[in-house]
């Protein structure tokens, strides 16, 4: 039962507006190829640094201020900006979703913290 509420879940999502746009623009994006490119580089630049803070290593404030520049300079672009939004909306849907099923979870927890078993 479990199992086909979440295909149930999952077919929705795929149906979602939010996830058509996203897929819409991100096939858009790909066929820009140096765009698509850079936006890639720099989200692996990103999870490098992220990586390095939980390491405890020091951050270079210049590693910042580089993805800014690029991340602005990109945003210029229509195809990238219509991707960077429609992401932003389709993994905003997604994470309402987990918070969701968190919620269900600790109010469920919580019910059962109530109940002693003999």
């Amino acid at each position: 039962m479990i199992k086909d509420k979440a295909r149930e879940l999952a077919e929705a999502i795929v149906g979602s507006k939010e996830y058509l746009e996203y897929k819409t623009a991100r096939k858009a994006l790909e066929k820009d190829e140096e765009n698509y490119e850079i936006l890639e580089d720099i989200r692996q630049r990103q999870w490098e640094i992220q990586l390095d803070v939980l390491l405890g290593k020091d951050i270079i404030m210049a590693d910042h201020e580089e993805i800014d520049e690029i991340y602005t300079s990109l945003a210029d672009n229509d195809k990238v900006n219509q991707f960077l939004m429609a992401e932003y909306r389709f993994t905003k849907i997604l994470t309402e979703v987990q918070n969701i099923l968190l919620d269900s979870l600790e109010t469920s927890k919580n019910k059962n913290d109530d109940v002693t078993l003999h």
